[in-house]
């Protein structure tokens, strides 16, 4: 998308910059009263008070619960350029905020001064002191795990304080642009703040684009409980380990709702990768009396419906996981494998909606492109890999490769060239480039170096 021209931004408010373009070609400056002057990011990564650019704007996230907690202090963890921490200043005393990126730290130094601000990754905040309110908006929808920075957030938000969380809403359809890894559906927002330590206190409704939640410590000894098994079944697996299944089952007794499901749903995991099946399906039955209109409740009755080879079953909890949240990524995933499995016309199209999900993950674009390139429909696979690749921060060879390989299948010989050489430029030993580099040697020896 073409970044369209700017705001005249520096027209009221104090510390409102101007912009200016530094070269034409998509490169921006915020130019403050001052005079002082940082290169921004017009990019998917933040939204800059007054610039029109690709972020969606969160002022009104911040608007809705500004002033409407009872807090004295308050962090805006992830603040980006400082427009949310500048409005939550004016009706809380001391405002802390804190971003890992230096250029927006810098900006937000030169909008928001009264603002106390830290430079440090959410995942390490041991320097941070704790707080009334901590806000998190926009953030966790470009990681790659929400749990390690929800756990740090959990460990500032002081007694009987308050975490808000303002999330982009999945949709199939989507369209997101790097660093956007993600949106989330409430249903998978509420099992990450449940795993981390929380409770739902309510929704906070603003719009329909994002997912606005309201949440408290859960200081019950279940939910100690459930972090340390979320914890440990991250250490072993999900093999076979008694501890964590016994403190799972305690998890499981208690009458918190949330802890319930989450425990449930590690049970049968488990349960299911020690091939008790029968087991697993037990627990997910009687969980989806309980919660109907969870997806990934119905997703894992699908997963385990598959894995005992019952195709019709599979598909039948997969279509039902989907219709009762259709923007949940499991329920999706779970959509697509059985399509795959059934060998269903509509498998393609379910592969892309997984990848338009989280078009960051390697597993689902590589499914997508095979299973396009097994009906002869090599572009769907090479639109959705070089998305993939516009979020690498280090190359990745497999990946250049695959798309070397399916660039070739249609036809486009040059990029393919461009693929194989440049994989080759980093390993050398390469062998997935090397035999696409003979391949290629053999259709049109002219493109290949020193054929």
């Amino acid at each position: 998308m073409a970044i369209r021209s700017p705001l005249a931004a520096s027209r009221g408010g104090h510390g409102r910059p101007r912009y200016v373009s530094n070269d034409g070609h998509g490169q921006w400056c915020a130019v403050f009263p001052s005079g002082k002057h940082v290169t921004i990011d017009p990019g998917r990564v933040r939204n800059y008070p007054g610039f029109n650019g690709d972020s969606p704007p969160t002022a009104a996230l911040y608007a809705a619960v500004a002033g409407a907690v009872d807090a004295t202090t308050v962090i805006d963890a992830g603040a980006g350029c400082g427009e949310g921490a500048a409005l939550l200043q004016r009706h809380h005393a001391r405002v802390l905020a804190v971003d890992c990126d230096e250029q927006a730290v810098g900006y937000g130094r030169l909008f928001a001064p009264n603002v106390a601000w830290s430079q440090a990754d959410l995942a390490n905040l041991s320097g941070v002191a704790s707080a009334d309110l901590v806000c998190v908006v926009d953030v966790l929808t470009h990681l790659r795990e929400p749990g390690p920075a929800l756990c740090a957030l959990r460990s500032r938000v002081a007694a009987r304080g308050r975490l808000f969380v303002a999330e982009a809403r999945a949709v199939p359809s989507q369209q997101l642009r790097a660093p956007q890894r993600r949106g989330y559906c409430r249903t998978e927002l509420v099992a990450a703040l449940t795993r981390a330590g929380f409770r739902i206190e309510r929704s906070v409704p603003v719009g329909s684009e994002f997912i606005s939640l309201l949440a408290e410590p859960d200081e019950t000894p279940a939910s100690s409980t459930l972090v340390e098994a979320v914890a440990r079944m991250k250490e072993v697996g999900a093999g076979e380990d008694s501890q964590l299944r016994e403190q799972l089952e305690i998890c499981q007794r208690t009458g918190r709702a949330g802890i319930v499901v989450e425990a449930s749903l590690m049970l049968a995991e488990l349960a299911c990768k020690a091939g008790d099946h029968d087991l697993a399906m037990g627990q997910l039955e009687r969980l989806v009396e309980r919660r109907p209109r969870d997806g990934r409740v119905w997703s894992a009755l699908s997963n385990v419906a598959r894995q005992r080879g019952g195709v019709e079953q599979a598909w039948h909890f997969a279509v039902q996981a989907t219709d009762v949240d259709p923007g949940c990524y499991v329920a999706n995933l779970s959509l697509a494998l059985s399509a795959q499995l059934a060998r269903r016309p509509d498998a393609v199209e379910a592969w892309g909606y997984v990848a338009r999900l989280c078009p960051a993950e390697v597993a689902p674009v590589a499914r997508l492109a095979r299973v396009a390139a097994e009906r002869g429909d090599y572009k769907t696979g090479i639109v959705a890999f070089e998305r993939l690749l516009s979020y690498a921060n280090e190359p990745n060879l497999e990946v250049n490769t695959t798309l070397g390989w399916l660039l070739l299948m249609d036809g486009q010989l040059g990029s393919a060239m461009h693929h194989a050489t440049r994989t080759l430029f980093r390993d050398p030993h390469c062998d997935g480039a090397a035999e696409l580099l003979t391949a290629l040697s053999g259709c049109c020896p002219q493109l290949v170096p020193d054929a």
